[in-house]
């Protein structure tokens, strides 16, 4: 085989990105352009599923080894304190349960709304809102200190999402089921709110990272009417 019998030049891995190397490739095939219009990193994936259908032919039909199918969008609940709790992480498998724990926000809190949203963002208004429900009759307690179980289920047909909630001390508990219908988003917008996911990552980790820093601040004493005094210091003097 000569450089004159090379049809078409593609190029794999990350690091063929780099222009140095593509244009040291095309000068040692004499000037042929390298191909463009695939991915250098799904090239991999794409020649394997490739050979992987010529081996098993066109009429393989047994698809128990297969990956199983799996959720696009992360699943989180809504904590009172406004931000979301990551509840399951896209790309899980249908057939799972995830669960979290959130809790109450104030003193004797008796009712907690459970609000489970789809999507990527930190904030809810960023997300589609799934499913509502109330959870009732959580014993009177100091804010943080009940436990509320939220689990979120999905059939094996990938239709239908049960989501229960349970306040672990009392018992009490609350469950909605819901019709699945993510599969009618169509792949161009799952792919263009994946691009815009990435895009804001960064500023999202900053926001929830300024979030946790203030929910650990010191917060005001209501019997004392004042914040914590800081431990006081021994001030120690040189020698003379």
């Amino acid at each position: 085989m000569t450089k004159g019998d090379i049809q078409e030049i593609v190029l794999v891995g990350g690091s063929t990105r780099i222009p140095k190397i593509r244009k040291l490739i095309e000068i040692l095939f004499d000037g042929k352009r390298v191909m463009k219009g695939l991915s250098p990193v799904e090239a991999i994936a794409y020649g394997a599923a490739v050979v992987g259908g010529i081996i098993r032919g066109p009429d393989y039909d047994d698809y128990s080894g297969f990956p199983p199918r799996l959720h696009r969008f992360t699943i989180g609940v809504e904590h009172p304190d406004g931000f979301i709790t990551k509840i399951g992480s896209r790309n899980r498998p249908i057939h799972s349960s995830a669960s979290n724990v959130i809790s109450t926000t104030a003193d004797n809190q008796s009712t907690v709304s459970i609000k489970i949203y789809e999507g990527e963002e930190p904030l809810p208004k960023d997300n589609t809102l799934r499913a509502q429900f109330d959870l009732t009759g959580i014993p009177p307690a100091p804010r943080g200190v009940p436990e509320i179980k939220v689990t979120v289920f999905m059939d094996d047909d990938g239709n239908v999402m049960t989501v229960t909630a349970v306040e672990r001390r009392s018992g009490k508990w609350e469950w909605i089921a819901i019709q699945d219908d993510t599969g009618s988003i169509p792949d161009e917008e799952l792919h263009r709110l994946k691009i815009e996911y990435t895009r804001y990552e960064a500023e999202d980790m900053a926001l929830t990272t300024a979030h946790n820093r203030y929910q650990t601040y010191p917060r005001q004493d209501s019997s004392a009417g004042r914040l914590p005094r800081p431990a006081q210091q021994q001030s120690v003097r040189p020698r003379r």
